[in-house]
């Protein structure tokens, strides 16, 4: 199954929850999400590329949020490349971006996480890993050219709560979004990501014996930059037919 090109917007919970299987998505909005505006368990191994994340004030979860409840015989551990979060939500609820709970992995390839300015939560943590996701840390879990400024009014802030992220590609720099929603930061123009070199460091697409992994290398466009969007303004792909005002 390969959903593209789709919004959900303003809903109550979260924004798109996998519930295991090997569901492929491109072309991914979410915005005002209630609850975690990306959410995945049940062993979710599918493929996303073109993600954006957009939090509001109704916001009450993290951007993403990821166990494997319901199954231990395999991992979650999708694949995703050009991901772009805009974190925000409210203050009493979260002060991470991104939750890893339980046996979940993961492989973030270009990926941009920043928050708005203007946010009423207290977020400093761009990734809590906890419940047993840790483990997975420098295998299953991998931060391949990762830019981050997530402290709420700019700066670093903390990659994750963990500090053994060694296989993790990460820039501290302002993402410098434009009204697309692309990066014009310096740090955002990457090479192509070499997934033959991808699969020799971190085990894609096959961890462990008897262990499966929807890995699909063709599935993804081969772009040379961080983010969802491209700066070179040639494909702002979410304009057009998204809900007006939500971006």
């Amino acid at each position: 199954t390969v959903l593209d090109y789709i919004q959900i917007h303003d809903n109550l919970d979260d924004g798109v929850e996998y519930y295991g299987g090997t569901v492929d998505t491109k072309h991914l909005v979410v915005t005002g999400a209630g609850d975690d505006s990306v959410d995945w368990d049940e062993g979710y191994q599918g493929n996303l590329q073109y993600v954006l994340v957009v939090q509001t004030e109704n916001s009450a979860g993290e951007a993403f949020e990821m166990d494997t409840e319901g199954t231990t015989d395999w991992l979650s551990k999708p694949t995703l490349a050009n991901v772009t979060v805009v974190a925000g939500g409210r203050a009493e609820d979260n002060s991470s971006v991104m939750m890893f709970k339980k046996s979940t992995g993961g492989f973030f390839h270009n990926t941009l996480v920043t928050v708005d300015a203007d946010a009423s939560g207290a977020i400093d943590t761009c990734a809590t890993i906890a419940g047993g996701a840790e483990a997975n840390i420098n295998t299953t879990l991998v931060f391949n050219n990762w830019i981050q400024d997530c402290l709420k009014g700019g700066g670093a802030g903390t990659l994750s709560n963990e500090a053994s992220v060694g296989n993790a590609t990460v820039v501290i720099a302002s993402p410098a979004l434009d009204a697309t929603y692309a990066s014009q930061a310096p740090e955002a123009a990457v090479g192509s990501i070499d997934w033959a070199a991808v699969a020799a460091a971190y085990g894609v697409p096959s961890i462990g014996t008897g262990d499966p992994i929807d890995f699909d290398a063709s599935f993804f466009k081969d772009e040379t930059f961080i983010g969802a969007v491209n700066p070179d303004g040639s494909d702002p792909w979410w304009a057009g037919w998204t809900i007006p005002g939500s971006l």
